[in-house]
């Protein structure tokens, strides 16, 4: 029994593993594409409909931060529409930290940052 747990346990650590190296690279993609002033495929249509409005500032936004350097798993933090993944963006000239939700079909329905810190 103890053999099935483990293995069950494993399972677990590896699926979410999985998952949220997953979640970040689709965060990592969705920034470097905005960096070059495209939305990303990997963001859901109305996200992808805010972002098209925003282009031009989130890539100016961008190019002063810097190269992407790493994004990393900060925690869920809840929200009043439900569990919400936080991640921190390092740049070469600064960080930002984003809220996201991974919806069903597996692109982004919330991809939102309070905006650059130095």
């Amino acid at each position: 029994m103890k053999l099935a747990s483990v293995a069950a346990a494993a399972a677990l650590f590896f699926s979410s593993t999985a998952y949220a190296q997953d979640a970040a690279g689709k965060v990592q993609q969705a920034i470097e594409e905005s960096a070059n002033g495209k939305c990303s495929d990997v963001l859901s249509t109305m996200v992808k409909y805010a972002c098209d409005q925003q282009a031009p500032q989130m890539a100016a936004a961008f190019k002063a931060l810097g190269s992407l350097k790493s994004v990393t798993f900060k925690g869920i933090e809840s929200t009043p529409s439900g569990k919400a993944e936080v991640y921190l963006a390092t740049h070469q000239n600064g960080k930002m930290m984003w809220m996201i939700v991974v919806a069903p079909d597996g692109k982004l329905s919330t991809f939102w940052s309070p905006g650059p810190t130095p």
